[in-house]
């Protein structure tokens, strides 16, 4: 009887592992053969899932955070922004939010900090219901001494 109900037992197992087994994806289990290796990499996955999770979720709630900056309505608005923001002692991010009804030529931005000697070293652009959003990033010089309420007024200016 003792040896039914162990037999029973490590067959309960055996068809737990497969099914655990079966679940992981392929890179989780490709060359391993033992059962410990196969707990290892389902614990392994597990955790690289919540990590994922978690950076999914901050993600969202970025998007989220930004969303709420923009004012709903049925209607769209003539709404334009200009964010300045310092990143640490070397660098400016700028943020510009526009409407479709505000036909804004990012050129006019690029070519004004040109000629206050800032490089842009990155630009990122896109449009999302009816708005456009720019983000420009600049390297500053130890030099560059920028009056950040200045320069976003200026650039509020040059979107009107």
């Amino acid at each position: 009887m003792h040896k039914d109900v162990e037999k029973q037992r490590r067959q309960e197992m055996a068809g737990l592992y497969a099914s655990l087994r079966s679940l992981l994806p392929l890179e989780y289990v490709k060359g391993k053969r033992a059962v410990c290796d196969h707990i290892e990499q389902a614990v392994n996955y597990i955790k690289d899932t919540e990590k994922k999770i978690e950076e999914t979720k901050m993600r969202r709630n970025k998007f989220k955070k930004f969303d709420a900056e923009i004012p709903k309505s049925n209607n769209i608005m003539n709404y334009d922004s200009v964010k300045v923001n310092l990143l640490g002692d070397d660098g400016i991010e700028i943020l510009i939010t526009t409407t479709a009804l505000n036909c804004f030529p990012l050129s006019k931005v690029l070519a004004y900090l040109l000629g206050l000697g800032l490089i842009v070293t990155t630009s990122v652009s896109t449009t999302y219901d009816h708005y456009s959003f720019h983000k420009l990033q600049i390297q500053l010089d130890e030099i560059a001494c920028i009056d950040i309420p200045e320069l976003k007024e200026r650039l509020v200016n040059l979107m009107k």
